[in-house]
């Protein structure tokens, strides 16, 4: 079977050239998805990089910390610019810090998914919390967040919990290594937990790898061969 996979990468963190030389080299490795962080001044800073994320075959931006429609508007309008440039297929959100949720489908449109938290979250954990979420978005999708799962039930079976209740929404998938609080996502192929990469069952949808962060991006080829390896 054909994986769509590739990474996440913070653009805004990254000088120049090696944002454009390290995206090449995810493409010529095989990677086909990506995700990118959404920050107000990304278009000013790296125009050119735009055009190589738009190579990538699945494209999503992950959405910063939102308040309200009002206060979030420059944070909004700058998620909502980046995704028209890169023809986004998603847009993804932390559930935290919101009071409500329904407003948000006027921004973001059918193209809105929800992640689930990690254990440092005070909501977002409990497929209860999502069913909420899910009640004034029925429209929106699901970010099955794996790693996240592992930080609030080490046996897993959460995860199966989320999976049954949630996976007509699912969009696609976020995997990295769990070590601690002070290292929440590193390598998987340093962490060998597989069983986290064994929660893929539905491998027609798209896997982000949110493992790398900027100063370790060149392990980028082993992580993806391990984890590809074990898909």
């Amino acid at each position: 079977m054909n994986l769509t996979i590739g990474f996440s990468v913070d653009l805004d963190h990254l000088a120049e050239p090696k944002t454009a030389r390290v995206l090449n080299q995810m493409l010529e490795a095989g990677c086909n998805a990506i995700q990118v962080h959404a920050h107000p001044d990304l278009l000013k800073s790296n125009p050119g990089h735009l055009d190589l994320v738009r190579s990538f075959s699945y494209r999503t931006v992950h959405l910063p910390e939102l308040k309200d429609s009002e206060s979030s508007r420059e944070l909004i309008q700058a998620s909502l610019d980046l995704g028209a440039k890169i023809s986004t297929h998603d847009y993804t959100l932390h559930p935290t810090g919101l009071d409500s949720f329904g407003w948000l489908a006027s921004e973001f449109g059918n193209l809105l998914s929800i992640e689930n938290m990690d254990r440092r979250k005070d909501f977002g954990k409990t497929p209860a919390d999502l069913t909420q979420v899910f009640n004034e978005l029925p429209h929106a999708g699901w970010i099955f967040d794996v790693n996240h799962i592992k930080t609030n039930d080490p046996s897993m079976a959460l995860a199966d919990e989320f999976y049954n209740r949630f996976s007509s929404r699912l969009k696609h998938y976020h995997l990295s290594g769990y070590v601690n609080s002070r290292l929440p996502h590193t390598l998987l192929a340093d962490t060998r937990q597989d069983e986290i990469i064994a929660k893929v069952t539905d491998k027609t949808k798209p896997i982000i790898l949110e493992s790398l962060g900027a100063n370790d991006l060149d392990r980028f080829k082993e992580e993806l061969a391990y984890v590809s390896a074990r898909l």
